[in-house]
C-alpha cells in the first residue's frame, strides 16, 4: 500500500510532525508558501474551533528542518491565485518557485493550490514552470 500525505504553510507543528515521520521512515510533502515566513518565528493565524494559534517557521530552520522530504510550492503569500492579475500570478507561481529552490538548493517541482482553487490561467502559470 502506499500512502501519500502532504502538509501545507511551514508551521511550527511541523517539527513535531517530522520529528514522528522520521522515527516511523514516513515520507512527506511539505508545500511551503515562504512569503509568510520571517526572519523569526511569527503567529500565523488562530483555529478558532480549537482556540490554538498557530506559528510560522523562521526561514532560517527550515532547510534543515525538510531536509529529506519533498518542499513544493504553496505561492509565496497564500492567495486565491485564481482572482490575481497574470504578473502577480507570474510572481506568485514562479517567483515561489525561484525563491525555493535558491533558499533549499534543490528543485522545486510540485505547487500546491491555495485554498484548493484554480482556473484555466493558474494551470497554465503553472505548467509554464
Amino acid at each position: 500500500m502506499i500512502v501519500v500525505q502532504s502538509w501545507d504553510d511551514g508551521v511550527v507543528d511541523d517539527v513535531r510532525l517530522i520529528g514522528i515521520l522520521r522515527r516511523h521512515g514516513a515520507a512527506a510533502t511539505f508545500n511551503l508558501n515562504i512569503g509568510l515566513n520571517g526572519p523569526e518565528r511569527q503567529f500565523g493565524w488562530t483555529y478558532k474551533e480549537k482556540n490554538k494559534d498557530v506559528h510560522r517557521l523562521a526561514l532560517g530552520e527550515m532547510v534543515a528542518l525538510y531536509e529529506g522530504f519533498e518542499v513544493a510550492s504553496h505561492s509565496l503569500k497564500h492567495p486565491h491565485l485564481e482572482q490575481l492579475a497574470p504578473e502577480d500570478l507570474d510572481r506568485e507561481v514562479a517567483g515561489s518557485k525561484r525563491q525555493m529552490e535558491a533558499m533549499f538548493k534543490r528543485p522545486v517541482i510540485g505547487l500546491c493550490y491555495p485554498f484548493g482553487t484554480f482556473n484555466d490561467a493558474v494551470k497554465a502559470a503553472c505548467q509554464l514552470r
